[in-house]
């Protein structure tokens, strides 16, 4: 079986997946990606969400991806959060495994993420991360989710 390792591997990196995730497994601090206002944001805009992150990461350990999630401020202070840090809901989050990276304290990865609605199933997403460490070479990967 460990000829298929390097395969399995890259068929892991090109998905999206949802699961909940350890909040004692996030290795830096969270990065707003983008932020919208639901009650005036045109279609146009509600078709990519897609923003830039910089974050810092906590000690010395191998980073296996990163982790995506949303939170929705309603009115009257009410918040939906899919954070790993809040009460878990159905929606979970998303994971985008990359080829495991070597951090140190104080590793800064940086990139731009886009998430738009999937190209064949509309109900689904395909997301585009961009991404570099230290400022080093710049890392493109795709990722798409599936049933």
């Amino acid at each position: 079986m460990s000829a298929l390792a390097s395969t399995a591997a890259e068929q892991m990196r090109r998905l999206l997946h949802v699961m909940s995730v350890d909040p004692a497994a996030i290795q830096s601090h969270a990065s707003c990606v983008t932020s919208m206002h639901l009650a005036t944001v045109e279609q146009d805009n509600s078709e990519c969400a897609q923003g830039s992150f910089r974050c810092s990461c906590f000690g010395r350990k191998t980073v296996h991806g990163f982790v995506i999630w949303f939170t929705v401020h309603f009115p009257n202070d009410i918040i939906l959060s899919t954070s790993p840090y809040e009460r878990e809901t159905h929606w979970e989050q998303s994971v985008l495994y990359i080829p495991p990276v070597h951090v140190e304290q104080d590793t800064v990865i940086s990139g731009k993420l886009w998430i738009r609605k999937g190209e064949v199933y509309h109900r689904f997403l395909d997301i585009e991360l961009d991404y570099q460490i230290d400022n080093g070479e710049n890392r493109k990967m795709k990722f798409k989710m599936k049933d």
